[in-house]
C-alpha cells in the first residue's frame, strides 16, 4: 500500500477484514456448537492481532 494513503483507506480495509472475521466466527458458531465460544476466542485474539499489527505497521512508516 502507498505510505501517504488516508487514514480512512486503512479504516476501511481494517472494518473489512473484522467484519469477514466475524462472518467467518458466527458460522463456525452455527456448525460447531460445542466448541462455539473457544472459536470466537481465538477469533477476537486474531482480530485484535490484526488491529495491533496494522496500527504499528502505519507508525514505522510514519517514522
Amino acid at each position: 500500500m502507498n505510505a501517504h494513503e488516508p487514514d480512512w483507506v486503512s479504516a476501511a480495509f481494517g472494518a473489512l477484514f473484522t467484519l469477514l472475521g466475524l462472518i467467518f466466527i458466527t458460522t463456525r458458531i452455527r456448525w460447531e456448537r460445542f466448541d462455539g465460544a473457544v472459536l470466537a476466542w481465538v477469533g477476537l485474539i486474531a482480530i485484535g492481532l490484526v488491529i495491533v499489527g496494522t496500527t504499528v505497521r502505519k507508525l514505522r512508516i510514519e517514522e
